[in-house]
């Protein structure tokens, strides 16, 4: 076989096999959640300011959400909202939710109305002991909220 033909054989194969798995990676891609379809959002509200512990509650229910549904952040399923209720455009979260303090919530969310939720109030409880122990209970919770 001639130069020539050889390279641009092997040339083609190299193309056709890069091409390949740029189609496999791109079907492999979740697909991203319909608006208007049901999907939940893990929310932490929270004030202006905010004391260790708090932050600490954020900081760890995040963890436990983004290694526990990282497929679903990704398709759009489940949603990490840190929202700051003394925000004025926020401030109607703190009556939806009945909120008195720093709060761990889920919610279903059907289009932008929010279906029902759950507090995950042990977080306060559980905030300064496993963080294993902690993670676990976030999850569990939100599994039970969306197995319902």
């Amino acid at each position: 076989m001639n130069r020539r033909l050889t390279a641009a054989l092997g040339l083609g194969l190299w193309l056709a096999a890069v091409g390949g798995l740029a189609a496999l990676a791109a079907s492999a891609r979740p697909e991203p959640a319909n608006p208007a379809s049901p999907h939940y959002v893990v929310f932490y509200f929270h004030g202006k300011f905010r004391c260790p512990t708090c932050l600490k509650i954020e900081r760890l229910a995040a963890e436990a959400v983004r290694d526990a549904y990282a497929d679903y952040l990704e398709q759009g399923t489940v949603q990490w909202r840190a929202v700051d209720v003394d925000r004025p455009e926020h401030r109607h979260y703190s009556d939806e939710f009945k909120l008195e303090t720093s709060t761990l919530a889920i919610a279903r969310v059907n289009g932008d109305k929010v279906a029902g939720y759950a507090k995950l109030e042990r977080v306060w409880e559980l905030v300064d002991g496993d963080e294993t122990e902690f993670a676990r209970y976030v999850q569990d919770a939100i599994d039970r909220f969306m197995a319902e």
